[in-house]
């Protein structure tokens, strides 16, 4: 099933939440009455997408390539649905960072760890493609301090050698 292409990790207010409303507000409120700054926004599509595959069958290809969801969440789901789902063979979820007014968009090393966790436990896994997530350019461009920089350096290379190991012929 080829998905590329569609803006299936855009950012979007789950249900119940409505965006700040003025110029000077910044506060997100939910029909329940809760309040918060921090932005409740979730690649909704992408999540939903992970819903549909985990329980599916027959489908043995998946191309999600650059479809913005780059992001811990979107990871997450997905290597939920991986776990779940023991006939996909092959994955492509390349290209899922973006680039906007000359920035880099996505979480690149928090996607490529939350799916490595579910690429290591679906036994039926042949093929991941995960190139141009920016997972190496966001570790230098990350780093503003000695510490945290080690510690994107160290998990990028356990992504690296999981997916390495997983894969060994």
């Amino acid at each position: 099933m080829n998905i590329s292409n569609n803006d299936v990790g855009k950012l979007a207010l789950p249900e119940g939440w409505s965006a700040p409303g003025g110029l000077w507000d910044r506060i997100y409120k939910h029909v329940d009455g809760r309040e918060q700054k921090e932005d409740p926004s979730q690649p909704i599509g992408a999540i939903a997408l992970a819903n549909a595959i985990k329980n599916n069958g027959a489908l043995e290809k998946l191309l999600m390539g650059n479809n913005k969801m780059a992001s811990k969440e979107a990871g997450k789901a997905l290597a939920e649905a991986l776990k779940a789902n023991l006939t996909l063979k092959e994955l492509d979820v390349s290209g899922n960072t973006w680039e906007e007014w000359g920035e880099t968009k996505g979480d690149g090393p928090g996607f490529a760890q939350e799916l490595a966790d579910g690429v290591k436990n679906n036994g039926a896994m042949v093929s991941v493609n995960i190139l141009k997530n920016n997972i190496n350019v966001f570790v230098s461009q990350s780093c503003h301090s000695h510490f945290y920089c080690v510690t994107i350096s160290i998990l990028y290379k356990i992504v690296r050698w999981v997916v390495r190991y997983i894969f060994r012929t």
